[in-house]
């Protein structure tokens, strides 16, 4: 559980969860109002997006009409959270990782093999292009499927937000800084989960 101060007396068979729910119609007034949210002392393990249509489908045995149909659906499938801050740091940690495992290789094969110093760059130099390349590749194609997703979802109602609440106060800024950021059908439930 992300709310530490949560009390123990509850079984953990039957915990009751209270959230603040919210459709977002703009991806970047989610990622603002998510922004927002973490600024205000909340947690990360506290918020919490729709997966995927196609892993909630799978996992409730039916197709999915309109994504606001499952606002107060208990247990669905989360999906992860990460920033643009986070995606652009992911992208450049992936090109250039494999940039640098590319040129390590390709050192390693040069030395083997006897290669002089200049053959030892040139392959260095190569491998690295080659590799960096293929992690641009991967990017992309990420990239892309993450785009998909989203206008997925937006295409089947919105971009679905939970906020786990730990405390009244924190209620009255969940709710707050949703609506502030064009959150609609903003509003509180308990849910008992597994």
């Amino acid at each position: 559980m992300a709310c530490a101060d949560r009390p123990d007396n509850q079984s953990a068979v039957d915990k009751l969860a209270r959230e603040v729910v919210s459709v977002f119609t703009d991806q970047d007034q989610l990622e603002d109002a998510i922004e927002d949210l973490y600024l205000a002392g909340f947690d990360r393990n506290q918020v919490h997006l729709l997966a995927s249509c196609r892993t909630v489908e799978a996992k409730l045995g039916h197709m999915i009409g309109n994504v606001r149909e499952l606002e107060d659906e208990p247990d669905l499938p989360a999906g992860n959270y990460a920033d643009r801050h986070e995606r652009a740091e992911g992208a450049a940690s992936l090109i250039s990782g494999l940039a640098l495992i590319g040129s390590f290789a390709a050192v390693g094969a040069a030395v083997a093999t006897g290669g002089t110093l200049a053959v030892i760059i040139a392959a260095a130099v190569a491998a690295g292009s080659l590799s960096g390349g293929v992690g641009a590749l991967l990017v992309r194609a990420l990239g892309k499927y993450r785009v998909r997703q989203v206008k997925e979802q937006l295409h089947r109602g919105g971009l679905l937000l939970w906020v786990e609440l730990c405390n009244p106060e924190q209620e009255q800024k969940a709710l707050a800084i949703l609506q502030r950021h064009s959150g609609e059908d903003v509003h509180i439930h308990e849910l008992t989960r597994a």
